[in-house]
C-alpha cells in the first residue's frame, strides 16, 4: 500500500505502554490521518505484518522477545516501507549494525 500525503498506516512495536502511548499522542497530534497499529513483541510484529504492509515501521531496539537487530537479520527486507529503529538505551555500535 504506497503511502498517501493525507494518510499513513504506522506499525508501532514497543513493549513499554507508557512509551507507546506517548508516542502515539504526538504521532496522532499531526494534520495527517494517522493509523497506528501497536504490537508489543516481535512475534506479534511478524503477525501483524502478515495482515497488512505498513507505510512506517516503527521498531523499538529492545523487546521481550529479542532486539530490533535480530529482526532485521532474520526477516526478508521489507516490501516497500521505511524501518525507525527507537531506543532510550543505545550506543553508536548498535546505530552502525542496525544500518
Amino acid at each position: 500500500m504506497p503511502m498517501s500525503h493525507d494518510h499513513i498506516n504506522i506499525l508501532m512495536v514497543e513493549d513499554e505502554q507508557s512509551h507507546a502511548t506517548m508516542i502515539k499522542r504526538h504521532l496522532l497530534a499531526g494534520d495527517q490521518q494517522v493509523d497506528i497499529v501497536v504490537a508489543e513483541s516481535l512475534g506479534q510484529c511478524r503477525q501483524q505484518l502478515d495482515d497488512f504492509t505498513p507505510d512506517l515501521l516503527l521498531l523499538d531496539l529492545n523487546l521481550p522477545d529479542g532486539q530490533a537487530i535480530d529482526y532485521l537479520r532474520q526477516t526478508a527486507p521489507p516490501d516497500s516501507y521505511p524501518i525507525l529503529i527507537m531506543t532510550s538505551q543505545g550506543s553508536e555500535t548498535l546505530a552502525v549494525e542496525a544500518i
